[in-house]
């Protein structure tokens, strides 16, 4: 073959490449956020979002911030705008505003997969796990279940967590600030990607957290300006049900009043106090980090794999969705260190199995111990990491600037 004609199949090859993960992303967004084209009920989403998102599509700002959504991801709404603002017109119905915008967020969090996707290729990862990376990014069981829920905030946060910790590897702190202030907007968890976002950032740290401040300052004063008895409920706002797969559990009791369908509640002290203590252990655990010269972003995706799963161990009404964000934290950090995601596709098929088997066949004190004997060793992995204590192995990469961002 002449090498003229071996030249040109390459580059038709490459051009393939390129198109062809993008395209496979969107054609997996669109089974998520379409729920495999069968029934959609879309959850929560009609008396939680919707007429906060139908009054700002409808122009009536004012409307918009006395119906933002109790759970404090009203900024998740305005971030979601743009793609429900694309439902209503191509299809003129709420299930078609609430797909649309799901569809962005998984957009969001398909561009994350190709970004670490392509990082890994520089390293020279095998085919099938940068496939696997993509792939979790767009069809994991956890995001059908976050888009079921009718929540896709989510995946938009995780999308922005993740993007503002490897912006900030980037040297990128504009726009790492960017991501971090509209993934504390979309949901204030977000704020857990704080410390790894800074410490990440070998400059311009400064102009990252002003970059970062600004956005949630200029969201919440507006939204607490607009209307502060709905501001202040749309922060505060939680159900005191008590899960099984939650540290939590054991201290909870069945409330079985006549009439009423039985209930497990945690003691008010846990569920007024327990999100607080997320945040004081997350900002402890990122202390021995950020003492420690030589910290790599690896150790940063660690750090904020481990908080989120901290999240998903002490809030006091856990859902099967609050683990997306881990998840995709843990894919990351997989992708960035040992070169194939094998715990994250692990723990996917576990979180599955507890979540949509044993929910159904099992006892709920089966399903804690179950959660329990999961997350736990999966904290215990990341611990060493997320301290700054991993010893640099084979498995690691070597390089700080692993991936530069698709912008």
């Amino acid at each position: 073959m002449p090498p003229s004609r071996r030249v040109d199949d390459q580059l038709m090859t490459d051009a393939m490449r390129r198109i062809a993960a993008p395209a496979l992303v969107l054609a997996g967004a669109v089974y998520v956020a379409w729920q495999g084209f069968g029934v959609q009920t879309t959850g929560d989403y009609p008396w939680l979002f919707a007429p906060a998102m139908s009054a700002l599509l409808a122009g009536h700002l004012g409307a918009f911030f006395h119906q933002l959504p109790g759970d404090g991801a009203g900024g998740s709404v305005l971030l979601r705008a743009p793609g429900a603002l694309v439902g209503r017109a191509l299809v003129g119905t709420r299930l078609g505003e609430f797909r649309f915008g799901a569809l962005e967020s998984m957009l969001a969090l398909g561009g994350v997969g190709l970004w670490l996707a392509r990082g890994m290729r520089a390293h020279g990862r095998p085919t099938v796990a940068r496939a696997a990376v993509v792939g979790l990014c767009v069809i994991a069981p956890a995001l059908l279940d976050a888009i079921f829920f009718g929540h896709p905030e989510e995946p938009l946060g995780a999308a922005l967590c993740v993007s503002a910790v490897l912006l900030a590897d980037a040297d990128r702190p504009i726009l790492a600030g960017v991501a971090l202030g509209l993934a504390i907007i979309n949901k204030p968890w977000g704020v857990f990607a704080l410390a790894p976002t800074l410490l990440a950032a070998p400059r311009g740290r400064l102009r990252l957290a002003a970059v970062a401040g600004g956005i949630a300052v200029g969201w919440f004063g507006t939204a607490y300006l607009a209307a502060p008895a709905q501001f202040a409920h749309s922060l505060s706002a939680l159900s005191p049900v008590a899960h099984p797969e939650e540290l939590w559990w054991p201290l909870a009791h069945l409330s079985a009043p006549p009439g009423v369908t039985p209930t497990h509640y945690l003691p008010a002290f846990i569920t007024a106090h327990a999100r607080g203590l997320v945040v004081l252990l997350a900002a402890g655990l990122a202390l021995p980090l950020a003492r420690r010269r030589g910290r790599t972003t690896e150790d940063c995706l660690a750090l904020l794999a481990l908080v989120f799963l901290v999240r998903c161990l002490l809030d006091p009404n856990d859902h099967v969705y609050y683990n997306v964000p881990f998840v995709i934290a843990l894919i990351a950090w997989e992708a960035r260190t040992r070169g194939a995601p094998v715990l994250a596709l692990l723990t996917t098929g576990l979180l599955w199995l507890i979540f949509h088997t044993l929910s159904g066949v099992a006892g709920l004190d089966v399903q804690f111990v179950a959660y329990v004997a999961v997350t736990i060793p999966l904290a215990v992995v990341l611990i060493a990491p997320a301290l700054g204590r991993a010893a640099c192995g084979r498995g690691r990469v070597a390089a700080r600037r692993a991936a530069e961002p698709i912008i």
